[in-house]
């Protein structure tokens, strides 16, 4: 179990023990620190999703051969970078979760940063298509004028991300992920409300290039980013001032539905093979 930005593996421990409860081994790890991540998504080594993995498949009560790698939102794509350019150690599949089908400019606390990379393999610089901050301009205006009713009502001044990543999106080819490079199946959940990036849509980008048939992507109406296993509150749907999309209700019913899908995956892409003998 991988975090998205907000670094660590504290926020992923909930999702471990709701697996571990279902028979799975899981493990909740981390590919970057809070402290590290608060500061920049920059120039991350793609070689620390493959350590997790290894950490776990070398445990001596687990079965190697039947790990999976699920991961949330940038962690999905450092998940999926990490699974098609470097083979070992292999996952049998991926669950992605608010997922990225592409490799995305490096993200600081003042915005992108230029002409550095998210990710890195091999100490050089995964191909990155650039996020278009100039998009949110009008947001940026917008809530300047807002925040002192904000305040006055008790409720947040929210800034929208996805325009940026939808522009960015729409613009070129580079940094798309070779999904097709994994073998094994994928399992992609969205929010029809996302309001972090158009994951729904990159999902689909992802499905539509892999063409295997062995992969599901389930998009939730109504949801927004933070679709989890049912281990956190629906009646806050942002954090550090930036929206996640989703209306409570639908969101709540996203989570609870989540269980069922990804148990029900891992259950199927986990399964001992019966030996011939």
């Amino acid at each position: 179990m991988l975090r998205g930005i907000g670094g660590g593996f504290a926020s992923q421990v909930g999702l471990a023990e709701t697996l571990a409860a279902r028979g799975f081994a899981a493990l909740a790890a981390s590919w970057i620190s809070e402290e590290d991540a608060a500061a920049a998504i920059a120039s991350v080594p793609l070689e620390r999703f493959a350590d997790a993995v290894r950490l776990l498949a070398d445990h001596p009560e687990v079965d190697g051969g039947r790990v999976v790698a699920m991961a949330v939102s940038r962690g999905a794509e450092g998940v999926l970078a990490a699974a098609t350019t470097d083979p070992s150690p292999a996952c049998r599949a991926l669950v992605l979760v608010s997922p990225s089908s592409v490799s995305w400019q490096a993200i600081g606390g003042d915005g992108e940063i230029p002409d550095t990379p998210s990710w890195t393999r091999d100490g050089q610089a995964v191909p990155w298509r650039p996020v278009r901050s100039g998009e949110l301009m009008g947001q940026l205006v917008r809530n300047a004028w807002r925040v002192g009713r904000d305040r006055a009502h008790h409720r947040p001044t929210l800034l929208r991300l996805r325009p940026a990543y939808s522009a960015g999106l729409a613009h070129g080819t580079v940094g798309e992920l070779a999904a097709e490079r994994f073998g094994g199946p994928v399992l992609l959940l969205s929010g029809s409300e996302d309001a972090v990036w158009p994951s729904g849509e990159m999902a689909e980008a992802v499905v539509a290039r892999r063409g295997n048939g062995a992969d599901r992507h389930v998009r939730f109406a109504g949801a927004g980013h933070l679709v989890r296993l049912a281990v956190l509150p629906t009646d806050a749907q942002w954090t550090g001032g930036i929206a996640l999309g989703g209306d409570r209700a639908d969101q709540a019913a996203a989570q609870r539905a989540a269980i069922t899908e990804v148990t029900e995956f891992l259950s199927a892409v986990t399964a001992a093979v019966p030996s011939r003998g």
